[in-house]
């Protein structure tokens, strides 16, 4: 049996619906020290993932990838025009495979080209510890979830 590559591309209209509902199943099983399974928490915080708002991110990110595993979609990661991380998400089935760090190693490539520096991230609790192994550091005392790395120039 051959095995899988993962590769990247950019996402399009056509990719909205999946996209969210990845997001979707990654923010309820895998943010359960956020929502910490209530309901009206959870669904609070997925009324804002939807094709539209997804649609909307693959028009006008300034970078932003979807992670393929053969022809399954298994993570989507995109930054706006201020450097800032608004989605890496990965799909719960594949999490531990390298996914998030390959996507988030994309991101700070192509913040390099773009001249942003630092990247950010207003990361969540389920998500601070990734971050922070990865070199983003909080910079903002009131915020305890904002999250900065300063680049390296190569």
């Amino acid at each position: 049996m051959m095995k899988k590559t993962l590769t990247f591309r950019p996402a399009n209209a056509e990719d909205a619906e999946a996209i969210a509902e990845l997001i979707r199943q990654s923010i309820t099983e895998l943010c359960d020290l956020d929502h910490q399974h209530n309901e009206a928490e959870l669904a609070d915080w997925l009324t804002d993932i939807n094709t539209e708002a997804i649609t909307d991110c693959t028009e006008n990110s300034s970078v932003q990838y979807l992670a393929l595993l053969g022809k399954k979609r298994v993570g989507f990661a995109s930054m706006n025009w201020q450097g800032e991380i608004v989605h890496l998400y990965v799909a719960p089935k594949q999490t531990q495979n390298g996914i998030a760090t390959a996507l988030l190693a994309a991101l700070e490539l192509a913040a390099r080209e773009h001249g942003f520096n630092p990247i950010m991230v207003a990361t969540t609790h389920s998500a601070r510890g990734f971050f922070r192994t990865r070199g983003f550091i909080p910079t903002r005392p009131d915020y305890a979830e904002w999250l900065e790395k300063p680049l390296q120039q190569h």
